[in-house]
């Protein structure tokens, strides 16, 4: 709900529009990709909430109190970083953008700017001395298209076929399966039963496509600039899942991408709206198809559908955990059984079949 409010915020401050800020609300309300996720108890959930949160706090600009919003935003997008290592690459690539695109509508903006960027780097600090050190590298480095145990199937290192190898992952994200009809292969990630991509977005997407093919972007100004930045940004939130090897598409490790996409698509609808009547008409019929569609399969179907891909089953009767082991750890160059199941030890301990070792006095 926070993410939905920050987007709402973000979108307004972006295209000035009460109406627009609405849309985009709504495109991320209803959207498979966030309500899947933030309705599992894990940390990345709360990753796109600091994210957007820190976009409006920079977005916002200067006022009475910009340094203040600076400060804010910077320690927001820090924690987006520590809530989920690929939000460390996003949050790199699109907030420079964002202050680019600030910079240029409001020329004046070195306080608020430099408290943003001063304190998100002094609130990452220990992140980056644990990133150099290496403590907290080790899975990232094994799924890294980096990899030199990974790479030796295409004869070793090469610019090129690093190249060829993240061009290939990135266009995974784009494929009709992924966007509109099943989503993510894994059910954790998916209901399966949609794309990732809700019928409000793909609609969007489709007015776009009409707008671009109409040549209605080149008499848009600005509001053709903003559009562009988001397309450009949900393309670097897709960069840090296109940069491992391992189950791409993967919409988990794309979660950033999320609330860039409902505000590029509520934009898109808002445009749509002032030019075509019926676009309202469209946008209602197809919100509330896709939503009664959706979350009757989310709360009947879907989580017999899904009881497998998860790691414990409670019983009500009994309240005992039925731990299930399976290959979260698995993967190239690294066996299973080397290890022990990370999910399947914290069951475990919950269910008091282990205990954690105290350590001495």
């Amino acid at each position: 709900m926070l993410t939905v409010f920050g987007v709402f915020l973000v979108a307004e401050q972006l295209y000035r529009s009460r109406e627009a800020a609405w849309l985009s609300a709504l495109c991320v309300a209803i959207s498979p990709w966030a309500v899947l996720h933030s309705r599992i108890a894990w940390d990345p959930a709360l990753a796109p909430a600091f994210f957007v949160w820190s976009a409006y706090f920079l977005l916002r600009g200067p006022g009475s109190s910009d340094l203040m919003r600076g400060m804010l935003g910077g320690v927001l997008g820090a924690l987006a970083c520590y809530a989920y290592p690929p939000m460390r690459i996003q949050v790199t690539l699109v907030f420079p953008l964002f202050a680019f695109a600030l910079w240029r509508a409001q020329p004046h903006l070195r306080r608020h700017v430099g408290a943003f960027v001063l304190t998100g780097t002094l609130a990452c600090l220990p992140l980056l001395r644990f990133t150099i050190g290496g403590e907290t590298q080790q899975r990232a480095n094994h799924l890294s298209i980096l990899n030199e145990a990974y790479l030796a199937q295409f004869s070793g290192f090469s610019i090129a076929e690093v190249a060829r190898i993240f061009a290939g992952n990135l266009l995974s994200y784009f494929t009709p399966d992924y966007l509109l009809l099943r989503g993510d292969a894994n059910l954790r990630h998916s209901t399966q039963a949609v794309g990732q991509w809700s019928w409000l977005d793909i609609l969007a997407a489709l007015i776009g496509l009409a707008l671009l093919l109409r040549g209605e972007f080149r008499q848009e100004g600005r509001r053709g600039r903003i559009l562009l930045m988001l397309i450009t940004a949900y393309l670097f939130a897709l960069a840090p899942a296109a940069l491992t090897w391992d189950g791409n598409p993967h919409a988990l490790r794309s979660i950033g991408a999320y609330p860039l996409l409902a505000i590029c698509a509520g934009g898109l609808l808002w445009t749509a709206m002032q030019k075509w009547r019926l676009t309202v008409s469209f946008v209602v019929l197809v919100a509330a198809s896709f939503s009664a569609f959706f979350f009757f399969d989310l709360f009947a179907q879907y989580p017999e559908r899904a009881q497998e891909a998860f790691n414990a089953t409670v019983s009500a009767q009994t309240g005992q955990t039925e731990v299930k082991y399976d290959r979260l750890m698995g993967g190239f160059g690294v066996s299973a059984d080397t290890r022990p199941s990370l999910p399947a030890m914290y069951f475990r301990l919950r269910a008091g079949v282990d205990r954690c070792p105290m350590p001495p006095a």
